[in-house]
């Protein structure tokens, strides 16, 4: 089987080690959440104040990326498989900042991510 590489909008900030896979939201969305822009390459890891928390969404429709909210305070990770499990993905494990592995576990329900197009934006049928 023959495939096509197509390059799709830039992201605003590089993302590094996020939780991965990325999460599909309906047909059109994928949030990647958290991750390593490099910012923070430098700090001493003892007071490395954690990673990025934001969770960007891209939209395919649009060819745009956008912040849409921030994952719960210390729930920050890199490095950690995203399983997908009742219509969610589970974020397990992972390192909250520089050599700070954590033991949590948290379940992102994209419901509260609001990925539906304004009406100007709606495709025409």
């Amino acid at each position: 089987m023959k495939g096509v590489w197509k390059q799709v909008a830039d992201l605003p900030d590089p993302v590094m080690a996020a939780a991965s896979p990325g999460m599909p939201l309906g047909k059109s969305h994928i949030a990647i959440f958290g991750g390593l822009d490099g910012s923070l390459y430098f700090v001493d890891p003892k007071t490395h104040p954690g990673f990025r928390t934001q969770i960007l969404v891209y939209h395919a429709v649009t060819n745009t990326w956008s912040t849409r909210g921030r994952m719960p305070t210390g729930s920050s990770r890199v490095t950690l498989p995203a399983t997908p499990w009742r219509g969610g993905h589970v974020l397990i494990s992972g390192e909250r900042a520089p050599g700070r592995r954590s033991p949590h576990v948290y379940w992102a329900n994209p419901a509260h991510l609001k990925v539906s197009l304004p009406p100007a934006d709606a495709p025409s049928r």
